[in-house]
């Protein structure tokens, strides 16, 4: 049978694509949230990034199709937009049947085990598994749309984990929006090396601060937009600070928007 999969993108995937300028107020990202449910985007636009973690076949973060591990110094910005869950029916190692569906459609096309095809028997480690994924970006190549898949438990989890704070905070009117790093950790189980992945949220920021940092294109500041330096009046998601009187001006410092690897305020694991 083929593979019947939807592929969806969000609007800071499409922005950055497109290199357009924009920003968004609270309404219009719930017509956002509305607008991306309808939007699909082809196999070949689309670089994939797993996780193997099991026994032989352990090989951590891999990228695209050459399954090349990404460099562990990118930092990455994740498409709330583009949250999603599905299945995957495995047989003999491979997918027999996949389907998804956006978080944000749920209740319209939430898929129940039951009603998947059959494509038993099955053998041992076969058969219907849930995922969960998203889109991402990595900040020097914004262009360049990323889709990450979560299917052993503990991806799932680390990546639940990321998308219940997300809609936490979007609904606390808070900056939403990942910016991550990834890691992993091995380990050794029955005898065979294992590992589990995990995500470094370097912070937390709003969409109209990401698009305005993709706007900037190579004087784009990693740093200034995990400070806050691209807030925009009447941004409803950027956190009131008190005013502080006036300090000397630093000693303008070389910008660069690649690799900073040194904030690492906290971490949502497996």
């Amino acid at each position: 049978m083929q593979m019947a999969e939807e592929k969806k993108t969000g609007a800071l995937t499409k922005f950055a694509q497109a290199g357009g300028v924009a920003t968004m107020s609270r309404e219009q990202r719930l017509q956002a949230m509305e607008g991306a449910l309808d939007d699909t985007t082809s196999d070949s636009d689309v670089t994939y990034l797993s996780f193997s973690g099991q026994g032989k076949n352990y090989g951590g973060w891999q990228m695209g199709r050459d399954k090349k591990s990404p460099d562990p110094e990118n930092v990455y910005v994740v498409d709330p937009l583009s949250f999603f869950e599905g299945w995957r029916v495995w047989k003999g190692g491979g997918v027999a049947y996949s389907i998804d569906w956006s978080l944000y459609e749920k209740a319209q096309k939430f898929v129940h085990e039951a009603d998947l095809p059959d494509h038993g028997p099955y053998g041992v480690g076969d058969g219907p598994s849930m995922v969960l994924g998203w889109s991402l970006f990595e900040v020097d190549n914004p262009s360049q749309r990323i889709q990450f898949t979560a299917t052993s438990k503990s991806a799932r989890n680390a990546t639940g984990d990321i998308i219940e704070e997300s809609f936490a905070r979007f609904r606390a009117e808070e900056p939403d929006v990942p910016v991550i790093m990834l890691d992993d950790e091995a380990f050794v189980a029955q005898g065979k090396p294992n590992g589990k992945p995990k995500f470094i949220v370097e912070g937390w920021v709003t969409m109209a601060e990401v698009m305005t940092f993709i706007e900037m294109g190579d004087d784009g500041d990693l740093e200034t937009l995990l400070n806050g330096g691209y807030l925009k009046s009447g941004d409803t998601q950027a956190a009131e600070e008190p005013e502080q009187e006036d300090a000397p001006e630093p000693e303008p410092q070389p910008k660069s928007r690649s690799k900073r690897s040194a904030r690492r305020p906290s971490r949502v694991d497996a």
